[in-house]
């Protein structure tokens, strides 16, 4: 059977934590014939190969493709990942989170050709195992209950390429910006919000778990000096994305991107 979804999930020295992302993938109660998964190892090689080799090797009834780049950068391992991918959804999973049983099973319920799934989000804390809160499971409890949210309402939700089922043809051309480190994943789906035509949120019991660290990176610890040249380097980048098509993108949208940019560098910590 061909695949249905691709599984892309980039990852530099991996340790356990990526052997529970992959032990999530391998517990799906989707048939797994259905699946293809991308490992794409960048910045590094062994002895980091052979360990991804050790945590897929009892898995033998679903597809997955271990690449290579010594390019680091999760940008750029995910767009060796989409150059690969035949699935016909793209589904992005960060190397230390992880997912539910019936994660892409409920969502691939909900997909189309033109509608994008997306889960709920809950945030962990890697020591205590304590569930704390996290932006985006108030969006996605924030819209639950709507009845065809809006983009709109949606725009916290589409601050990140994970946590969805996208449909490969809606991503088409679109690749992260390896330019950036920061807020490549907003201008991502940006890039891509203009061939959008629905979103479906899932069952709550579509989980993607984000890990939180002790020690995550912050945008409070980056100088003001730098703060200053990623946001306008990435306002720019939004306004010449938005420029190419102006009718087509929606613009208040297109605002609340600027603006939410701005909120997340200067006011709230950075994931």
């Amino acid at each position: 059977m061909a695949a249905k979804i691709t599984i892309i999930i980039p990852t530099y020295k991996p340790d356990s934590k990526l052997k529970q992302c992959i032990d999530s993938i391998a517990m799906q109660t989707m048939d797994h014939s259905m699946l293809e998964v991308i490992i794409v190892l960048n910045g590094c090689d062994e002895p980091y190969r052979s360990l991804i080799n050790d945590y897929v090797q009892p898995y033998s009834d679903f597809n997955v493709i271990i690449l290579q780049s010594n390019i680091a950068g999760v940008s750029n391992a995910r767009n060796i990942g989409l150059e690969k991918a035949q699935g016909d959804y793209i589904c992005f999973i960060d190397d230390d989170d992880w997912i539910s049983e019936n994660y892409l099973n409920l969502l691939f319920e909900i997909s189309s050709e033109d509608t994008i799934a997306e889960a709920n989000f809950l945030q962990i804390n890697n020591t205590t195992r304590e569930q704390v809160s996290h932006f985006l499971t108030t969006a996605y409890a924030d819209n639950i209950h709507k009845v065809n949210p809006s983009l709109w309402s949606l725009r916290s939700l589409l601050s990140s390429a994970c946590g969805k089922l996208i449909p490969r043809h809606v991503i088409g051309d679109v690749r992260f910006d390896t330019s950036f480190r920061l807020g490549e994943d907003s201008l991502f789906m940006f890039a891509l919000s203009n061939r959008i035509r629905a979103i479906s949120l899932s069952s709550p019991d579509a989980v993607y778990y984000i890990r939180q660290h002790e020690k995550s990176a912050s945008r409070s610890s980056i100088r003001y000096s730098e703060k200053v040249q990623i946001l306008s380097r990435l306002i720019i980048a939004y306004i010449r994305q938005w420029m190419q098509q102006p009718l087509d993108y929606n613009f208040l949208f297109f605002s609340t991107r600027i603006f939410a940019t701005i909120v997340k560098f200067f006011i709230r910590d950075y994931r």
